[in-house]
């Protein structure tokens, strides 16, 4: 099947700053805010709570595992209602709940509830909205128009750790998360409001090429592309999650851990602008498999004791490239392979493949490490990159063509 752009997006539409607003409500929002918040946010919550560190870890899991069942409804609603509309009331449910958060007595119960609430109430604004509204504007450059908008995940990485941690340290995880509340439905409605709709007013859905959810799952490269994310998204969330843990256990200074975030967000834009303008010129799949193989020297490296701030620096950049390649590709073959008319709910469903690994990552990564050392837990996550790696790389089209060539 051709990858040669289809006529469903005129260039006349191709307005290069949709994609920047868009990186904004990205960055804020929900698949990128409380895995990059809970590093920082996790000792303070479980000496408050009186939790053990598993048991803080659980919180997150279960509101990623959320939205294993949140985002293909939110891609419904996106797909039904338009885009604009699903991240304008999400905006502002996130905050809502992120600001309930703040307000959770002792013990785990609520905690977990304020956490599945967050995630059910920000599938909104998640990539799975924000990415509609580019694969319906661009064509010709949409693997560079997603970039664009998905550098937005960098962004936050770099921009969070250095408001989250300085308040945290003065005032108290609480008032940072009533802070982070402001901010998430700042974010969202200003995207939602500036970026315009992926439609005009009053016009009905386009009458696109494009397979449905049901053809998209009965396909082979649909499972291959899920489960080969779902790998990274095991290895990445429980490396990203267990940071401070994993430098103290190697024997480096925690006080660099802010430092190393920044270079995974820098390295993160990078490789989202480099890999979405590649993906216009080249396969998809070598792009997102070179990522992935890179996240795995990195992590093998980290594990082995490499340190220095150089090499830590190398790291850090190694896996943002890797951690850059997940939705980028994954949204981008998904448009490809199957079109742009059902297209949220087919990357929604794609994206909760990717969240039961990242889900998982966080408590998984926390057992490892009290049951086995570091190192050892980092070969696993390096080991399940390269796999990943290996998926990407032998994807192959859908038999049936369900768009034009």
């Amino acid at each position: 099947m051709s990858h040669l752009p289809v006529s469903d997006a005129p260039p006349s539409r191709e307005n290069a700053l949709i994609p920047l607003i868009l990186a904004v409500g990205i960055a804020f929002g929900v698949t990128v805010l409380l895995v990059t918040v809970f590093n920082y946010a996790a000792k303070p919550i479980s000496v408050d709570l009186g939790l053990t560190p598993a048991q803080t870890a659980g919180a997150l899991s279960l509101h990623l595992g959320v939205l294993v069942i949140a985002l293909p409804a939110a891609g419904a609603m996106a797909d039904r209602f338009g885009a604009r509309r699903v991240i304008l009331v999400s905006a502002v449910a996130y905050g809502l709940s992120l600001a309930a958060i703040a307000a959770v007595p002792s013990g785990p119960l609520l905690l977990y509830l304020a956490f599945v609430v967050a995630g059910a109430a920000g599938a909104g604004v998640s990539p799975v909205s924000y990415n509609r509204i580019i694969v319906h504007r661009f064509s010709r450059n949409r693997g560079l128009a997603l970039g664009l908008a998905l550098s937005g995940t960098g962004l936050g990485g770099m921009v969070v750790p250095w408001i989250v941690q300085p308040v945290i340290a003065t005032y108290g995880w609480r008032p940072a998360f009533l802070l982070l509340a402001l901010i998430a439905a700042a974010a969202g409605l200003f995207a939602g409001l500036l970026a315009g709709r992926e439609r005009r007013n009053g016009e009905a859905v386009p009458d696109v090429p494009g397979a449905t959810l049901r053809q998209a799952i009965a396909t082979r490269a649909f499972w291959q592309m899920g489960i080969a994310f779902a790998l990274l998204g095991v290895a990445v969330a429980g490396f990203m999650s267990q940071l401070t843990a994993l430098f103290a256990a190697q024997g480096l200074e925690t006080d660099a851990v802010p430092a190393f975030h920044t270079a995974i967000g820098a390295a993160t834009i990078v490789g989202r602008l480099a890999g979405g303008a590649l993906m216009d010129r080249m396969p998809a799949r070598l792009v997102g498999a070179a990522a992935a193989f890179l996240g795995a020297c990195g992590m093998a490296a980290f594990g082995a004791g490499i340190e220095g701030p150089m090499a830590l620096l190398l790291i850090g950049a190694a896996v943002g490239l890797c951690t850059g390649a997940e939705s980028d590709v994954v949204s981008y073959l998904a448009s490809r392979f199957y079109g742009v008319r059902n297209f949220a709910r087919i990357y929604a469903v794609q994206g909760s493949l990717f969240m039961i690994g990242l889900a998982s990552g966080p408590i998984l990564g926390a057992l490892a490490l009290a049951t086995i050392d570091a190192s050892a837990s980092l070969t696993v996550g390096a080991s399940l990159l390269a796999l990943s790696a290996a998926m990407i790389f032998t994807l192959r089209p859908p038999a049936a063509s369900f768009v034009p060539s």
